[in-house]
């Protein structure tokens, strides 16, 4: 089964939705206007966006969730679209702010494409205006031979994440989600609990790269941070990592 369907109907449970996020994004677009949300998963953050005026587009691969989309906002214009075909569905000059959370940017598996996509992105936004990622700080996940994300353990759910390095370079990233007897009986009307395994194909891209990649793109004023309070980002210690670039 698909990795993000198969969890669709738990990802709220999972991974809580950050409003720093949205706070983060208008501070470094303080003008509001056209939003792209890509790797949107349920609509969290379009949804918070469109509270605070901007006109809001949400994509995502996977139909599951772009049907949690429509259900929660229907006159958001969420798409079931590769994120890979942007330079194909939008026009240029067509976004104020555009953004990628959630580690999206990790599966598109070879760089070349990964350049391919920032050059999409940067014609498809308007002058002056911003493109922003979150990804993991593959540097150090590498380096220090880190193997298991920290777990996310609460009264719903138990979510596992292991890394496997591939002999291509390339990451298997296996997850073991166990759904807790009362998510169970509110969903389903099961009693007992349920364990679904996953394994995906992630690309462990390094910071050096994708600066590199920015700037070939056209990008400018490049801003690296390791979370949405904007601590500088760390290449040693940080987790997460975050961009911020301007066109």
């Amino acid at each position: 089964m698909n990795f993000y369907k198969s969890i669709a109907s738990y990802y709220e449970y999972i991974f809580l939705f950050n409003l720093r996020q949205a706070d983060f994004l208008c501070e470094e677009k303080i003008n509001i206007g056209k939003f792209l949300d890509l790797g949107c998963a349920t609509g969290s953050l379009c949804i918070e966006m469109k509270k605070r005026l901007f006109n809001c587009t949400g994509l995502d691969l996977d139909e599951e969730f772009i049907k949690i989309c429509q259900k929660k906002d229907n006159e958001i214009n969420f798409l079931c679209e590769n994120m890979l075909n942007v330079g194909k569905l939008f026009d240029n000059n067509q976004f104020d702010l555009i953004s990628c959370f959630g580690n999206t940017l990790s599966h598109i598996t070879k760089n070349e494409y990964i350049q391919k996509f920032f050059n999409d992105i940067f014609n498809i936004l308007k002058n002056k205006s911003v493109f922003s990622c979150q990804i993991l700080n593959y540097d150090r996940i590498l380096k220090q031979n880190i193997n298991t994300l920290p777990l996310i353990d609460n009264e719903n759910v138990k979510f596992k994440r292991k890394y496997k390095i591939r002999e291509d370079g390339l990451l298997d990233f296996n997850t073991e989600l166990l759904i807790k007897e009362l998510l169970i009986k509110e969903l389903l009307s099961k009693e007992s609990e349920e364990i679904i395994k996953n394994s995906v194909i992630l690309n462990p891209i390094k910071y050096e790269d994708i600066k590199k990649m920015l700037i070939n793109a056209g990008f400018t004023n490049i801003k690296f941070y390791e979370d949405f309070n904007k601590n500088p980002f760390n290449i040693e210690t940080s987790y997460p990592l975050i961009f911020v670039a301007q066109k």
